[in-house]
């Protein structure tokens, strides 16, 4: 999964995102809205909400993979 960030009128958001494979074509499926990244830093207290969406991805990943080996 991957952290991927776009920008509007009220400030940066933050999402989720997998590699998936549709008909033998490659795209990308949001798993998770976060939010902007300003609510984020006010909602999990974190200094750097970019660094935090990042980290949460790379967890989110992990997991899936420790279920798949299952």
């Amino acid at each position: 999964m991957k952290a991927t960030f776009g920008t509007t009128k009220k400030g940066t958001w933050a999402y989720i995102q997998k590699s998936v494979r549709i008909d033998g074509k490659s795209t990308t499926k949001t798993v998770r809205r976060l939010g902007l990244l300003e609510d984020i830093r006010r909602k999990y207290g974190c200094q750097d909400p970019r660094q935090w969406v990042r980290d949460l991805a790379a967890r989110m990943t992990e997991e899936e993979k420790a279920g798949r080996e299952r």
